[in-house]
């Protein structure tokens, strides 16, 4: 989209800008509206900070009183998130905003590399480790905008009164270096390049008999062999996506990247799924694995990871060292679990966990709607650090974690912890299937979404609308999968109602005729079905849908 309409669109810029050293980035900015500041030499270094250049800027253009600074590696950025976020700055007197969104990271003590130093936790208890949906997170910086009243940029960033603008996750995508470029789905799929799907469906656990020979001896205390399982837990009561870890992504089973992972390793005396559900169980067997079938104790929407870990201990003694593999982490590989186990029968420790290095800033979070500024946590926003000249923070990613069967029975307190790094590219599990937003209502308008804006007129002069049977054909595929659809109209043509008849036929879906205040109606709806606005997708292509169809009209 040019600039010069992404102006109109958001309807508060005065000026667009590009800033660049550079003739081809002048030219495209050029060709999509923009403006252009020819930054100077002195801006234009490697070590030059994006302060120095905004405070160029600024010194050119005395008559700028706002400057929202864009990150160009923004692509999923909206109008409307500017148009909130300037209102914090015209409306409510804060002096600079900029764009956050809420991440889910345990961090843990970076220590020196190759060194047998333990690690220490940063913002949890290992004991008692919260679950997902009963911690708020952290609010981190996501690069997509930041703005500044002149003043606050002639101070250098000093001072006034900071605030944040949430952004949901999905639009907090930052190309920051190569690994950004593909998405999530194109790494899985590279997987396939390298690994034969068909011969490992037909590898089991009975092919381990033949290369345990290769697996270097771990010996216990009294001299015997310890037993090294890998634990997979996958309950069935999933209420973010149903039976997600059985779900195919990229041809396989999304538990199936794991398990073969496990298998490919070579360094597991058994491989298990700790499972309730009989359809996971099926699957984990088909793929391999030993079923720990768990107690309704422990099977529970509030049971934690560690409960369900403690009784798979108690009922199999003889294992010494458990690997709790997440299920999903599809892109985990052999080599992280070799180098991980390592680090408990080499190096002496007794907890290896998975970390990802992340490039966060993140501030203080404030009652939503107040009007208290925000506090940095870890920079310090006048002399911000470029990414390249930081070392971030290390973060659990949730791959897999290795306890010694004493840790375990400990209730993971005490004992030697020691963190593992993975590269970013290998951390799925946590970007791609924590927390999603599930759809339990689907309203559609009949006119325009289910007709194709043509009139078919008979040769006796009768008109006559079309429907495609793909989007019935959708409408029953949404039925199958639990989502409520309710076939919506606002017209009192008789033509659209003999088609809201016929498609109610087809599909079983409930009609309803909506008058002038569709948003109260569908609130209703809502209210009825004890459901939250992100729970309900709605589409419609006329004026009176715009209302249901602005974003956080929740």
């Amino acid at each position: 989209m040019p600039v010069s309409s992404y102006n109109d669109e958001s309807d508060l810029y005065v000026n667009v800008w590009v800033s660049t050293d550079h003739d081809d980035i002048e030219k495209v900015a050029k060709a999509w509206g923009a403006q252009v500041h020819r930054r100077s030499p002195e801006v234009s270094k490697d070590s030059s900070s994006s302060l120095d250049t905004i405070q160029e800027f600024a010194r050119l253009n005395p008559e700028v009183d706002v400057i929202c600074h864009i990150q160009a590696t923004s692509p999923c950025l909206h109008p409307f998130h500017l148009k909130e976020a300037l209102e914090m700055i015209t409306n409510q007197g804060f002096t600079s905003v900029f764009a956050v969104a809420r991440q889910h990271h345990f961090r843990w003590q970076e220590v020196k590399k190759g060194g047998s130093v333990a690690t220490q936790p940063l913002n949890l208890d290992p004991s008692n480790r919260p679950r997902r949906q009963d911690w708020d997170g952290e609010l981190c910086e996501n690069g997509s905008f930041y703005i500044y009243t002149r003043v606050t940029i002639e101070k250098g960033l000093q001072g006034g009164k900071w605030a944040y603008y949430e952004m949901l996750p999905e639009y907090s995508v930052d190309i920051d270096v190569d690994i950004d470029w593909p998405v999530a789905e194109q790494r899985v799929l590279s997987r396939l390049l390298t690994i034969s799907m068909a011969a490992a469906k037909k590898r089991t656990l009975s092919g381990f008999e033949n290369v345990r020979d290769e697996k270097a001896k771990v010996i216990k205390d009294n001299g015997e062999k310890r037993h090294i399982a890998a634990l997979i837990l996958a309950r069935g009561g999933s209420k973010g996506i149903p039976l997600k870890n059985i779900k195919v992504l990229a041809g396989v089973p999304l538990i199936g990247w794991v398990l073969r992972a496990a298998v490919d390793s070579k360094k597991f005396d058994s491989v298990w799924v700790s499972t309730d559900h009989d359809d996971i169980e099926k699957v984990a067997k088909a793929w391999g694995a030993q079923v720990h079938r768990r107690s309704p104790e422990v099977s529970k929407d509030s049971s934690s990871s560690l409960d369900t870990i403690q009784e798979f201990a108690r009922l199999n003694p003889e294992v010494d060292v458990i690997c709790h593999i997440q299920a999903t982490s599809p892109c985990l590989h052999p080599f992280h679990l070799k180098e991980a186990l390592e680090m408990i029968t080499n190096q002496g420790f007794t907890s290896v966990f998975a970390v990802a290095r992340q490039h966060h800033f993140r501030w203080q979070e404030v009652k939503k709607g107040g009007s208290v500024a925000t506090q940095p946590l870890n920079l310090d926003p006048s002399n911000r650090p470029r990414r390249q000249d930081w070392d971030g923070e290390l973060c659990e990613n949730g791959s897999f974690y290795i306890y010694t069967r004493v840790t375990i029975e400990k209730g993971l307190q005490g004992g030697k912890w020691a963190y593992y790094e993975m590269l970013p590219e290998y951390s799925l599990g946590s970007l791609a299937w924590d927390k999603p937003e599930v759809v339990r209502l689907l309203l559609c308008n009949i006119s325009g979404c289910l007709t194709d804006g043509r009139v078919l007129i008979s040769v006796s002069g009768e008109e006559m609308v079309s429907v495609n049977t793909r989007d019935t054909m959708g409408i029953r595929m949404l039925q199958r999968e639990g989502v409520e659809v309710i076939l919506i109209s606002s017209s009192e043509d008789p033509q659209t109602k003999a088609l809201a008849d016929k498609l109610s036929q087809r599909t079983g879906c409930e009609v309803r005729q909506l008058g002038k205040d569709i948003q109260g109606e569908v609130k209703a709806m809502m209210d009825d079905r004890d459901l939250d606005w992100k729970e309900v997708a709605y589409m419609g292509d006329d004026a009176p849908d715009v209302d249901c169809l602005r974003p956080g009209w929740g």
